[in-house]
């Protein structure tokens, strides 16, 4: 790394799902968080997958990374990169798929579900197109982790306009179209503006301004109907 210049990650599902405070926390103490939840999520998102490999061509758990240069005012001398990765669970007909499990304490499918969950996991699927759209490549790639773990390296061209859908457990699939993408970027650009010093005066601003209000300030720049 340039000595003239400093660089952050960030999780753009950490961005969607938790407040600045709980990611200054989880850093400042180097915890991480996984809980039976996310497990069983990740077992139902791997059964869906299978399934349509079965029968369609598909790519999963793809990873880009949108990157954006600024300056910090303290060191006004040193540029400073940012970083936002995320992953796309699946590619399937050069269209792109969330995939979310609605599931009950033993693992089951339901079709009740609280409604916060569904407006993040729309709001997750809208800021991940908006990143998609705004990347300086048509490629995603097979991240680390997964190649790690066994799982065949790929690096796969894409539409970076293309499709953008919703599986929301059994209850349907909806299609999220973006109307404003820098918009959007915008705001999580803030969010991390008031993340990375991790100072946790600096983010219960943003906290104390749009804590669980994210959905409902930025659903102005994106559609969704199920299909």
């Amino acid at each position: 790394m340039n000595n003239l210049q400093i660089e952050y990650n960030f999780s753009a599902s950490d961005l969607i799902k938790r407040s600045c405070s709980q990611i200054v926390y989880l850093h400042n103490k180097q915890k991480q968080i996984y809980t039976d939840m996310m497990q069983n999520g990740t077992k139902y998102q791997e059964k869906i997958i299978d399934e349509e490999k079965i029968k369609n061509q598909v790519a999963d758990e793809l990873r880009g990374c949108y990157t954006y240069s600024n300056i910090n005012e303290k060191f006004i001398d040193k540029p400073i990169l940012f970083h936002i990765f995320f992953c796309i669970d699946m590619l399937k007909n050069n269209e792109f798929y969330e995939i979310k499990s609605i599931l009950d304490e033993n693992g089951n499918n339901i079709t009740t579900y609280p409604q916060w969950y569904f407006n993040n996991s729309l709001l997750q699927c809208a800021f991940y197109k908006s990143l998609l759209m705004n990347l300086d490549t048509d490629k995603l790639y097979t991240p680390k982790f997964r190649i790690k773990e066994g799982y065949k390296k790929q690096c796969v061209q894409i539409n970076n306009n293309a499709n953008y859908y919703l599986k929301f457990g059994e209850v349907g699939i909806y299609q999220i179209d973006v109307l404003n993408p820098e918009k959007i970027i915008e705001f999580y650009k803030n969010k991390i503006n008031h993340i990375y010093f991790y100072n946790y005066d600096i983010a219960r601003k943003f906290d104390y301004q749009f804590k669980w209000k994210e959905f409902d300030f930025l659903n102005q720049y994106f559609t969704y109907k199920k299909i």
